[in-house]
C-alpha cells in the first residue's frame, strides 16, 4: 500500500555506503579529466612517553578480535576468492567425472548457479563446520582462515535467497546519468522535451539486475564526448528559437540598471545549483561566467555568450557524472551517511528519474532532508508530482519488462491484428496499473490479482471486453478474475 511505500524506498535509498575515493566533490571544469587522487599516507601513531621508573608499567592491550570475514557477493569474488577454495580443496573428488557423493562442485563457476545450490551449501555447512570436509585423511586441508571465509559466504549466500536480513548494496559506482535520465534532467533544466535529446545516444543495456542505473555499465566511452556536445547544441537551439523558454533560462537581460556581469550570475546561480545539485561557490558561478564574458568580449551579445556558458555547464563532468564524497576524515568505519545532496539526488533519480528541484534542494542544504519526518514529507510531496510517473515507466517498465513492448515485442502478426496503436496501448495499460498501484490508492496484491485494469476502445477490443468506448485509457471492473494482476496485463504476457 503506498503508506508503506516512503519508508521501504528510504530503506533502499539509505542502505548503499558511498565509494568515490574523492574529497567532497568541488565542480570542476567541463573539460577537466576526473581522476582519483591518491591518498596521503597516516601518520604512524607515536609512542607513548616511558613513565617514571617507580610507575609499574601499564598492562599490555588485549590483541583486537580478528576481523571477520566479509561475504562475497560480486560474480567477480566469488570467481577470484571462493571457487579457487573449491579448486584447490574439494574439486578433484567433486568434479564431473568423480561426483563423489553426487556432487559436482566444478559445475558451478557461475555466481548464479553456486547460488541456487542451496541444499548443497547446507549439507557442505555442516560438514566443513565438523572438520569432515575435505576429509581428515586428506593431505591438503584449507588454512582455518579459508574456511571461515567458505563458512561466511555459505550464510552470506542464505541470507541473500532468503531475503531474511537486509543486505549490503555494496559500494556506490561513479556513473553517468542514463539517457533517460540525462533527457529528464534537460527538460527540467531548459524546458525541452526529452526527445530533442534521446535520439543522440543508443538505447541502455540493463546490467545484470536488468535496470539501466547500474554503475558498472554506465561509463562515458569517447564517442559520447561528441554526443553530448551534439545533444548540448540541439537542447540550447530548441531553448533559444522558443521565447518562452528563452525567457525561463534567462529571466532578465542587462541595462540600465543590470551590468552584464550581474544579468550573467544572476541567470547563472539557480541554473548551476539545479545541474550541480548543490549551490554553487563563488570560485565556481565566477569560473563559468567567466566562459560568457570572454565570448562576449570577443564581439558575441549577451544572448550568444550566455548560450556558450550553459553549453558549459550542461556538458560539464558535474552535471553529467553522479559523484559522493568519501568518508568523514579520521572515520575508520566502511559505512558512512549519505549527505543531504547526495541522498536528494538518490531520492529524485528514483522518484523522478530527473535532478533535485529547489524544494529539495533547501531541505537538502539545510540539513534537515535525514530527518525522518522532513523525509516522509518530501518523499510524498514528490509522489504527488507528476513527474513522478518515471517510477512506474522505468523502475516498474524494467522489473517487469514491459518497456520492451515499445521496441524489441512483435508478436504473431498472423494471430493478431497488431499495430503502433495497440503496442502504446498495451504499454501505457501497464504504466497507469503500476502509477495507480504507487499513487493512486492501490494495493500491493493488485499485482498478484485485481479487479480493474485501464482500458481504452481499441484495447477492450482486443482484450474481447465490451462496453469501453473512447481514446483515453480509464479505470475499468474487471469480472474475469484470470484477467487481473500484473501477469493480465497484455505487455508482460507479450514480452515475458
Amino acid at each position: 500500500h503506498p503508506a508503506c511505500l516512503p519508508p521501504l524506498l528510504l530503506l533502499a535509498l539509505l542502505s548503499a555506503k558511498p565509494a568515490w575515493a574523492q574529497p567532497a566533490p568541488a565542480p570542476v571544469p567541463p573539460t577537466a579529466v576526473l581522476q582519483a587522487q591518491p591518498v596521503a599516507p597516516e601518520a604512524a601513531p607515536q609512542n607513548p612517553q616511558t613513565t617514571a621508573p617507580e610507575t609499574p608499567a601499564p598492562a599490555p592491550a588485549p590483541a583486537p578480535p580478528a576481523p571477520q570475514p566479509k561475504p562475497v557477493r560480486s560474480e567477480t569474488a566469488w570467481r577470484e576468492e571462493i571457487f579457487p577454495i573449491l579448486q584447490q580443496y574439494c574439486t578433484d573428488c567433486h568434479d564431473q567425472e568423480s561426483q563423489k557423493g553426487g556432487v559436482d562442485l566444478a559445475s558451478l563457476e557461475k555466481l548464479p548457479d553456486a547460488r541456487a545450490a542451496l541444499r548443497l551449501w547446507w549439507r557442505a555447512k555442516d560438514q566443513i563446520e565438523a572438520g569432515q570436509m575435505p576429509p581428515p585423511k586428506k593431505k591438503e586441508q584449507p588454512s582455518e582462515a579459508e574456511r571461515a571465509r567458505l563458512l561466511s559466504w555459505i550464510g552470506d549466500n542464505e541470507s541473500f535467497l532468503r531475503g531474511g536480513a537486509v543486505r549490503d548494496p555494496g559500494e556506490h559506482r561513479l556513473r553517468r546519468l542514463n539517457r533517460t535520465e540525462y533527457a529528464t534532467a534537460l527538460r527540467d533544466l531548459l524546458g525541452v522535451p526529452p526527445e530533442t535529446v534521446t535520439d543522440f545516444f543508443a538505447e541502455e543495456g540493463g546490467g545484470g539486475e536488468g535496470f539501466d542505473n547500474v554503475g558498472d555499465t554506465l561509463f562515458i566511452p569517447p564517442v559520447m564526448v561528441e554526443q553530448y556536445v551534439a545533444a548540448a547544441d540541439a537542447a540550447l537551439n530548441a531553448v533559444f528559437s522558443n521565447p518562452e523558454r528563452k525567457a525561463r533560462l534567462l529571466p532578465a537581460a542587462p541595462g540600465e540598471a543590470l551590468s552584464p556581469e550581474d544579468a550573467t550570475k544572476n541567470a547563472l546561480r539557480p541554473l548551476l545549483r539545479l545541474a550541480f545539485r548543490r549551490s554553487p561557490t563563488d570560485a565556481v558561478l565566477n569560473r563559468y561566467a567567466s566562459v560568457a564574458t570572454a565570448r562576449h568580449q570577443r564581439g558575441g551579445s549577451w544572448e550568444e555568450s550566455m548560450r556558450v556558458a550553459v553549453k558549459a555547464v550542461i556538458c560539464s563532468p558535474d552535471f553529467l557524472l553522479l559523484r559522493e564524497a568519501s568518508p568523514p576524515s579520521g572515520s575508520a568505519s566502511p559505512i558512512w551517511p549519505v549527505t543531504g545532496p547526495e541522498l536528494a539526488t538518490r531520492l529524485s533519480l528514483f522518484l523522478w528519474s530527473s535532478l533535485p528541484d529547489a524544494d529539495l534542494l533547501d531541505d537538502a542544504e539545510a540539513g534537515t532532508l535525514t530527518q525522518p519526518e522532513v523525509l516522509e514529507r518530501q518523499t510524498r510531496r514528490m509522489l504527488a508530482d507528476p513527474r513522478a510517473i518515471a517510477l512506474a515507466k522505468n523502475f516498474c517498465g524494467q522489473w517487469l519488462q514491459f518497456d520492451k513492448i515499445l521496441t524489441t515485442a512483435d508478436p504473431d502478426r498472423g494471430k493478431y491484428k497488431f499495430n503502433n496503436d495497440l503496442r502504446q496501448a498495451l504499454y501505457h495499460e501497464a504504466v497507469q496499473f503500476c502509477d495507480h498501484l504507487i499513487r493512486g490508492g492501490g494495493s500491493l496484491l493488485d499485482v498478484l490479482d485485481s479487479d480493474y485494469t485501464f482500458l481504452n476502445r481499441q484495447l477492450a477490443k482486443h482484450y474481447a471486453l465490451p462496453d469501453v468506448e473512447g481514446d483515453e485509457l480509464r479505470l475499468v471492473k474487471l469480472s474475469n478474475p484470470v484477467r487481473g494482476g500484473a501477469l493480465g496485463l497484455g505487455a508482460v504476457l507479450t514480452t515475458t
